[in-house]
């Protein structure tokens, strides 16, 4: 057996400042890989007694444009703005290729010469049946994401921290009737220890934030085409090849949507004693909807001859707390030493 891959990445890149802390840029990405696999199996390894000579090989192609509008700017040196707007295109394809062929006329030859027979018999005693010596298959899928998004984020005196960001994204992967998902996120934090009143009062307290957010995902799907209904190919018919729907769970889905994600985090950070010892404490909750699952249809393929169809069905939660203590046992100019310990409690749940 050998295998061998090659993977090609590259990124080119444009800014241009339009004026004081207002740029533009624009990049294109890609990324191509190729994975190639040859096996062989001698003949007396087989019961068949044939020889095997495998090929396959896979590509992967990445292409990803993203065009960002930034600003950033800081006024009265007090208050500090970044904000960013931007488009983004990307495509994804997938490309596989495989087939082999059997009997060949010497174990020294691992490979499959196109003069080898196509045809041959198998059986035992009168039992005997024509087979193909040779096999061929191939598959290529191919989808789209577009993405609008947009971030705005600010603080004053680097004590009052916001952010909120929006994004609009569309894949070729789901239904005519929601291609498209909107996610927004909002995030805040106090820096307390800035304070005048914490700093005149608790000098042992070196630092001090609360932290608190909530944000909105969106995740698509691997299979490209099961909002459109798949198809597989049936029995032969006189000889030649036919084409059935996937009544075990091909039926299309014009209302498959994107699996989201909704997630609450809230944060204490405290540093101690000139950052001798620290203390974090996070919460999170996440609730993720629309997750994709296959559903049993009415009268089971007796109605409209499909027993099963795939759609955004299930839900599921995940909950936590964790803590991370941590301790700088000495300090030196050339040497220290640091110790931390940290624990969490987590909550799985499956909501529907």
């Amino acid at each position: 057996e050998k295998n061998r891959s090659i993977r090609l990445r590259s990124n080119f890149r444009l800014a241009y400042d339009i004026w004081k802390g207002l740029n533009f840029s624009t990049s294109l990405s890609a990324d191509y890989a190729i994975n190639r696999r040859n096996t062989f199996t001698p003949s007396y390894l087989n019961s068949s007694g044939y020889s095997n000579s495998t090929g396959e090989q896979g590509i992967n192609l990445m292409v990803l444009n993203e065009n960002l509008l930034t600003y950033k700017q800081t006024f009265n040196e007090d208050h500090n703005v970044n904000c960013v707007a931007g488009f983004s295109y990307q495509y994804d394809q997938t490309d596989y290729n495989m087939g082999y062929a059997q009997n060949s006329p010497s174990d020294k030859i691992y490979y499959a010469p196109a003069s080898l027979p196509a045809l041959g018999t198998e059986g035992y005693g009168d039992y005997m049946k024509y087979i193909a010596f040779k096999h061929y298959q191939s598959d290529m899928q191919e989808k789209v994401l577009i993405s609008y998004f947009a971030r705005l984020e600010y603080n004053y005196q680097r004590k009052y921290l916001l952010s909120a960001s929006f994004r609009r994204d569309g894949s070729s992967t789901f239904g005519k009737n929601n291609k498209w998902g909107t996610f927004p996120s909002v995030a805040a934090g106090w820096a307390f220890s800035e304070e005048s009143f914490v700093k005149d009062n608790l000098g042992w307290l070196s630092y001090g934030k609360f932290r608190a957010s909530w944000g909105r995902s969106g995740m698509d799907f691997d299979n490209c085409y099961l909002a459109l209904g798949t198809m597989e190919v049936g029995q032969p018919t006189e000889g030649n090849s036919t084409l059935t729907p996937d009544y075990d769970q091909g039926l299309w889905n014009e209302d498959l949507s994107w699996e989201e994600t909704d997630q609450y985090d809230f944060g204490l950070d405290l540093d101690f004693f000139n950052y001798r010892l620290g203390v974090v404490v996070d919460y999170y909750y996440r609730y993720t909807d629309k997750l994709l699952g296959r559903v049993s249809l009415p009268g089971l393929g007796t109605v409209s001859g499909y027993y099963q169809q795939w759609r955004n069905r299930a839900a599921v939660s995940n909950e936590g707390l964790e803590l991370l203590i941590k301790y700088e046992i000495f300090r030196k100019q050339d040497l220290y030493w640091k110790l931390s310990v940290n624990g969490a409690r987590n909550w799985n749940r499956v909501e529907k």
